[in-house]
C-alpha cells in the first residue's frame, strides 16, 4: 500500500486478542495488543442465541462470507459484537493519546484489517462509520508472486488477509537474516 500520508491504523483481528499499530509516514508510531477478537464474536452467538460454540462460529462464518439462510438473531448478535469491538479500538486509542499528546488531535487517515477476523460481517462499515475514513483489507502477498495455480490465485484473493502474521514472520526470518548470509558469501 506503499507510504500514506497521515495517521494509519492496522488491526490484527485475531481469534482471542487484536494487534492495533498506528503508522504515520511509514514508520510505527504505537503499538497494542488487546483482548477482543474473534471468539468475542462466537461466545456472543452463542449466549444470544442459546446455542453451542460449534453452531455459533459456523453461523458467524457463514453470515461474514454472506449466506443468506442466517437467523435474525445472528445478524443483531455479530452487529452489537461489533460495537463491542469498536470501544476496545477507542479505549486503545484513548490510552494511546494520553501517552503521546502530540497525538492527541491527530486523526486516523485510514484502516486496514488484516486477520482471520477482518472479514467479519459489518466490521469494516463499523470502523469506516465510526472513524469517518476508509477502511481497507491489508494484501500481505501486495509484493509477493506465489508460484500456484489460477484457480488457487483466485482462492488466495479472497483470502488473503487471513494470512498477515504468517506473511510476515516468512519475511521477518529472511529480513532479519539478509546481512548475516550476505557477509558469510564474502
Amino acid at each position: 500500500h506503499g507510504n500514506l500520508e497521515g495517521l494509519s491504523m492496522i488491526l490484527n483481528v485475531g481469534s482471542t486478542s487484536s494487534q492495533m499499530i498506528l503508522v504515520q509516514e511509514g514508520f510505527f508510531v504505537y503499538g497494542r495488543n488487546f483482548a477482543a477478537g474473534g471468539l468475542n464474536y462466537t461466545q456472543n452467538i452463542e449466549a444470544d442465541m442459546s446455542i453451542d460454540a460449534a453452531n455459533a462460529e459456523t453461523l458467524k462464518i457463514a453470515a461474514s462470507m454472506g449466506s443468506e439462510n442466517i437467523p435474525q438473531e445472528c445478524f443483531e448478535s455479530i452487529s452489537a459484537s461489533n460495537i463491542e469491538y469498536l470501544e476496545q479500538i477507542t479505549m486503545v486509542m484513548d490510552d494511546f493519546k494520553s501517552e503521546d499528546p502530540d497525538y492527541a488531535e491527530v486523526p486516523i487517515s485510514k484502516i486496514f484489517l488484516v486477520g482471520g477476523g477482518a472479514q467479519t460481517l459489518g466490521l469494516s462499515t463499523t470502523l469506516a462509520s465510526s472513524f469517518e475514513v476508509e477502511v481497507d483489507f491489508l494484501d500481505p502477498f501486495q509484493n509477493v508472486s506465489p508460484s500456484i495455480l489460477p484457480k488457487e490465485q483466485a482462492h488466495l484473493a479472497n483470502y488473503s488477509s487471513l494470512f498477515g502474521v504468517a506473511c510476515g514472520l516468512s519475511l521477518r526470518n529472511f529480513k532479519d537474516n539478509a546481512e548475516e548470509i550476505a557477509k558469510q558469501a564474502i
